[in-house]
């Protein structure tokens, strides 16, 4: 869970994380830390305990910066705001900072401020001690995953249920392959398996299990200039290595190799796989020549939607 999820959940509601004392300031503290960052704080004592002995305690220490409130300060989103003694009669109070803010003023979403309930509320800084912040802020806000090498067409022909609800539309395809197809590790372009990446490479395997999102960006951001290979029918170094204009033209940039693939070479009747050719492909199946003839790429299509679960020969 996100903070944008974690607001969302909680937002308007009113939590006894502990079951001691009914919802205080300290339990929507607990339960943030809990959902958010798998810590689980436990009794460290009243509010403005978090600030004052953040030495103390090993889990804020390891996993937070202690950032103290000056006359320059504004808090950061998903900050932990701490109140003194002088608030809360001597317990402090703890809060969630929404970035909201100037020198002057500055929002956070609160617990026992006024009500129960969780809610967003206007602060000044009196009797603020400051903040701590987390060190990893991807916990709080998951990088924006990028789509590359996106196939609308192929991801349609692949998946039935997104025909059925999708008609087509390109737009809602690439749509729901971010928000729903990377995570359940659906195939969406002729060089990237996510399945097939994780099962070959053991260091990713070991780093991701089956976590396929996170497979996806290792590709986009370390796999590609490494030259890793991310399905059957497409190795970017074997592609640059059996093709000699290729090879004389990229050398090793394989971001180009497959940029080349994908707007020429799938085309070409190119080596581009030890585990697949495109022309013995071809050449087993009377079928697919009298179905698609000449056309290079209705080849590679007709592997990945239908050929590799017939176990057809592609060597």
């Amino acid at each position: 869970m996100n903070y944008n999820e974690f607001i969302k959940e909680y937002d308007g509601k009113s939590i006894d994380y502990d079951g001691g004392y009914g919802a205080q300031c300290v339990d929507l503290i607990k339960l943030y830390l809990d959902k958010v960052f798998d810590i689980k704080i436990g009794a460290i004592g009243n509010a403005h305990v978090y600030y004052d002995n953040y030495d103390k305690v090993a889990l804020l220490k390891n996993n937070f910066d202690r950032i103290e409130n000056t006359p320059e300060f504004i808090p950061q989103k998903g900050d932990i705001v701490v109140w003194n003694k002088n608030t809360g009669n001597g317990c402090g109070h703890v809060a969630i900072a929404t970035g909201e803010g100037t020198t002057t003023y500055f929002y956070s979403y609160d617990q026992n401020w006024g009500g129960k309930t969780i809610r967003r509320i206007y602060h000044n800084y009196t009797n603020v001690s400051g903040v701590l912040r987390a060190k990893d802020q991807s916990k709080l806000f998951p990088k924006e995953i990028e789509i590359r090498y996106f196939d609308a067409n192929l991801y349609n022909m692949l998946y039935v249920d997104l025909q059925n609800a999708f008609g087509g539309d390109a737009g809602a395809l690439k749509e729901h392959y971010k928000t729903y197809g990377i995570k359940e590790g659906r195939v969406a372009s002729y060089i990237f398996d996510p399945v097939f990446y994780l099962n070959k490479y053991e260091d990713l395997k070991n780093a991701f299990g089956n976590d396929y999102a996170a497979a996806y960006n290792h590709f986009l951001e370390y796999g590609i200039n490494e030259g890793r290979q991310a399905n059957k029918i497409f190795d970017v170094k074997y592609y640059l290595e059996n093709n000699a204009d290729l090879k004389q033209a990229f050398g090793t940039d394989y971001g180009a190799g497959i940029n080349h693939f994908l707007a020429y070479g799938i085309n070409e009747w190119r080596a581009t796989s030890s585990e697949f050719n495109v022309n013995t492909y071809k050449e087993n199946y009377a079928d697919l020549r009298n179905a698609y003839g000449e056309n290079c790429a209705s080849y590679y299509m007709h592997y990945i939607v239908w050929g590799q679960h017939e176990d057809r020969k592609t060597i």
